[in-house]
């Protein structure tokens, strides 16, 4: 009998352990788009193809670089900590309804729209008091598109007038969308 209980209790295990991950998987993201903030940004994009997952347009966000006037004093004054590390990018909206760099910072804000980035490099430029241009990776700069769409996404890019609308929920962005500027 105790072998019969044992079985069952492990066939329960094996099907709640993948359940638990899927569910686990999907939480940041629904809470990111029933929760957060929906904005802006300016893309500048190329078309490279995956042979293997298909279409994607490579987003080249202007948020993906900064100067060094936007990092803050606690980043400036640690480099060696923060180059490779995650930062906080606290965003505000420009004049023209794009989301733009506020002040990139070591901790999380209490408040307002901010991403989680990953700093791919410092590098010093020129003979600046503080000399540090930073490159931001969000996670957002892959999207996929349908098959053979690549191309038109291109051509629009290419004309400047691609943007994306990026859900954000407490430092978690993901794409909601490419949007054709009229």
């Amino acid at each position: 009998m105790k072998s019969v209980h044992r079985n069952r209790l492990g066939f329960a295990i094996a099907l709640l352990v993948p359940l638990v991950i899927l569910c686990g998987i999907a939480f940041k993201p629904l809470l990111a788009k029933t929760q957060g903030v929906e904005i802006l940004l300016e893309t500048e994009t190329y078309d490279p193809g995956d042979l293997f997952r298909g279409d994607y347009v490579h987003l080249n966000l202007k948020i993906n670089r900064t100067s060094h006037d936007f990092l803050s004093e606690e980043i400036l004054q640690d480099v060696e900590k923060y180059n490779g590390g995650f930062v906080y990018v606290l965003l505000k909206m420009d004049e023209n309804g794009y989301h733009c760099i506020d002040k990139v910072l070591g901790k999380s804000p209490p408040e307002g729209v901010y991403l989680k980035a990953k700093i791919s490099g410092l590098r010093e430029k020129g003979e600046f008091p503080k000399p540090y241009e930073a490159y931001l990776y969000y996670g957002l700069e892959r999207y996929y598109v349908e098959e053979n769409t690549g191309e038109e996404l291109q051509y629009d890019s290419n004309q400047g007038i691609i943007d994306v609308r990026v859900g954000v929920y407490k430092g978690y962005g993901y794409v909601a969308g490419l949007e054709k500027r009229e």
